[in-house]
Parts: structure tokens; sequence; C-alpha cells
């Protein structure tokens, strides 16, 4: 059980954590590059969807040598690309292939980060974004084993994926990154 001064200090450290939260989202919504995100009316069957254009991550725009320019990219999941509306034609799925260091990871990390910026009330790194509201954002990234306990990295990331197939939704956002299959040979 807490003491009365217990519970006013929580309170005191609660409210000031989130004025803290606000004021980096104010901060963020002045940088120049970055938008306020459209979210669109929930449709009835539909899924969430993402439309960004110019769209940046902003952990590597940051990290880059100074001179240097983050090159922006769009992206497009549920949305037809005319309106940011949904339509039957418009693409659930993305298979992103490419060669080794080709960005393919910055670019499925920056889509889950923009969807998860737009849905927490901020301003995003890109042109315009537009997005129904998702209900979870899955990910499976980068290679694990637990050889100890008899599992191999091919087990793991197999397990990891069920889990994710199992509780994602029509609505959820779920990226997987170097998912491994294993072909018997013919």
């Amino acid at each position: 059980m807490l003491a009365e001064g217990d519970v006013v200090w929580r309170q005191l450290v609660t409210g000031l954590s989130t004025l803290d939260c606000l004021l980096a989202l104010a901060q963020i919504a002045k940088l120049p590059g970055y938008s306020r995100p459209k979210i669109l009316p929930d449709e009835e069957g539909k899924g969430g969807a993402l439309m960004a254009v110019g769209a940046r991550h902003p952990m590597v725009e940051a990290l880059l040598p100074s001179g240097s320019a983050f090159v922006p990219n769009d992206v497009t999941l549920g949305c037809s690309t005319a309106d940011g509306g949904s339509d039957d034609s418009s693409e659930h799925c993305l298979i992103i292939t490419g060669p080794n260091m080709g960005g393919k990871s910055s670019f499925m990390r920056q889509s889950a980060l923009l969807v998860i910026l737009a849905q927490i009330g901020s301003f995003v790194p890109a042109e315009s974004m537009s997005l129904r509201l998702f209900d979870a954002v899955h990910t499976r990234m980068g290679a694990a084993d637990s050889l100890v306990s008899g599992r191999s990295t091919f087990l793991v990331e197999m397990e990891e994926t069920a889990a994710i197939l199992r509780q994602a939704t029509h609505r959820s956002l779920v990226i997987l990154d170097e998912v491994r299959t294993r072909l018997r040979p013919r």
C-alpha cells in the first residue's frame, strides 16, 4: 500500500511526463518537412490503410552525415493512390525485395514508425500522409536463436511469425523482415 505522499509524488511525475510528451510533439509539429496526417474514416469491413508521399525515416535522417540528404519515398497500402480512400484494387500486401544494404528494412521500419507517430497524434516526416487506423503493429525483424534449448534460428522465426499471424486482424499492420523459407530440393 502506498503512503499518501507516494500517491501525490506519482501523480506529479505522471503529470510532468505527460507534459513532456506533449511539448515534444509540439516541437516536432514545428519542424520543416513534417505534416499533419489525415485520419480517414473507418469503413465497415475495411482494414487499416496507409498512404504517405515523400516520407522519411526521422532517425536515419538525423544520423546522416552533414550535407547528406535522406531520399524520401512513398508508400501506399490499403488505399487507392487517387484520393487516399479505399479501393478493392489497392495493395494490402507489399513484398519488398532487393540487394543487401538496399534500404528494405529501413523502409519497413519507417512505415511502421509513421503509423505509430500518426496514431499518437504526432505530425509525421512526410509531404503528406493519410491513414485509416490500425488496431496493432506487429513486427518480426532480424535473426535470433535459442540453441541451448534446441531452437534454431529458423524455428524461432517460424514461431514468432506464427504468433503474429494468430494475433493479427485485417486491421493490423504486419511487418515481417527476413523471414526465411526452407525448401526441399527436388
